[in-house]
């Protein structure tokens, strides 16, 4: 059993095909550079010493897992050439039994829009598993030529689909997705694995987000809508984060408490690698310096160095500062708060999980769910795992 996961998102390159009004990389989109080879070889370097450290912690007493995240960007833009290299450097350094067992796992985040057939049974072959960033609603996502895409990324979900991908897809709520959510969920029940639904994020002033802008309010209240749909047609699809809220309500009902989100107890559940080798975690102050650098610095050495113990006392800090006096706190991770670059931490609220959290709560109120009702729903929602 898998009791240690991490996500190393990694930026391969920022160039991308789209111009997505609401890209917090939208100053970097034309820029051709990928990283290096030699970079590439440093990185899988730290992913394997990583997961042979993780076998000696205390709290973790099972298997430890990483899934590479190839980011941008548009990761299928990247030559064919330069997948195999990569794919080569992985079969040098890790052992075979770990790629063989998935205890090392490839996923392409793409927006799909432009994907040949052979690219993507290249990278069935792999084994690689399939994000695609998609909306369902035009206005936000363009090519760079002002073109719309949703119609076309739709097709080549059902391609990868018929080539034996699962895809997952991620929703960004803003200004154009809100109204439509429950459409959208709809629209997307039975073509994809899950929906993950990504709160309009932080990003340069340069990025034009008015055509898409959308307030807190407006976000929740879209959000809450679909969770009243969700929980009424049967839950049969997984929502991102909803089905975390919900466990986290359903655990402070119940008196369940999970484990916190604490990367100083229990280590780093994503690290994020930009395309120089700098390395950084959700949640991190991206006014202060990275944690370390890949290029020069072994993991180990990140990991035992000042910025990383500054990035954990940050971390602290924020916690006691948005989730302090919350109610859901025990129930609910701490997580949310570091999850979405939403400005959370610097204004010093919980912007979306909270009022969303409140709000599934009125509902069990208006539906009556004695303790017997709420532990069978948590069996159903949470799959009797209290979420991490």
């Amino acid at each position: 059993m898998v009791t240690y996961a991490i996500d190393w998102v990694v930026k391969a390159s920022k160039l991308c095909n789209l111009r997505c009004r609401y890209c917090y990389e939208w100053e970097e989109l034309a820029d051709p550079e990928r990283m290096s080879l030699a970079l590439w070889g440093r990185v899988l370097t730290a992913i394997r010493e990583h997961l042979e450290a993780a076998e000696s912690w205390d709290f973790h007493g099972g298997a430890a897992q990483a899934d590479i995240i190839w980011h941008g960007g548009e990761p299928l833009l990247l030559p064919d050439s330069y997948f195999d290299a990569v794919l080569s450097l992985q079969r040098e350094i890790f052992p075979d039994a770990w790629l063989a067992s998935g205890r090392v796992r490839n996923t392409m985040q793409t927006n799909l829009y432009k994907a040949p057939e052979a690219k993507l049974r290249r990278l069935k072959r792999a084994g690689f598993n399939l994000g695609v960033s998609y909306d369902g609603v035009p206005g936000a996502r363009l090519t760079a030529g002002g073109r719309e895409t949703e119609g076309r990324v739709m097709e080549n979900i059902a391609r990868a689909r018929d080539l034996g991908f699962d895809p997952g897809a991620i929703v960004v709520v803003a200004g154009h997705t809100a109204p439509k959510l429950v459409e959208l969920y709809e629209h997307l029940r039975g073509r994809v694995r899950e929906m993950k639904l990504l709160p309009l994020f932080n990003g340069p002033d340069s990025r034009p987000v008015e055509a898409c802008d959308a307030d807190d309010a407006a976000i929740v209240a879209a959000m809450g809508d679909l969770f009243d749909h969700w929980l009424d047609e049967g839950c049969s699809m997984s929502v991102d984060p909803l089905e975390r809220y919900f466990a986290a309500v359903l655990n402070t009902r119940l008196g369940l408490k999970v484990r916190p989100y604490d990367r100083r107890r229990f280590g780093d559940n994503v690290m994020i690698v930009n395309i120089d080798g700098t390395l950084r975690t959700p949640g991190a102050n991206q006014a202060e310096p990275p944690m370390g650098d890949l290029k020069t610095q072994s993991i180990g050495e990140i990991l035992a160095g000042a910025p990383y113990a500054a990035s954990l006392d940050y971390d602290d800090a924020a916690r006691e500062k948005v989730c302090g006096a919350c109610r859901y706190r025990g129930g609910c991770n701490t997580y949310p708060i570091f999850a979405n670059d939403d400005g959370a931490i610097a204004r010093g609220t919980c912007p979306v999980a909270r009022p969303l959290m409140e709000r599934m709560d009125r509902r069990l109120d208006a539906i009556g769910y004695d303790d017997a009702a709420l532990t069978e729903l948590f069996e159903a929602v949470a799959g009797g795992q209290a979420p991490v």
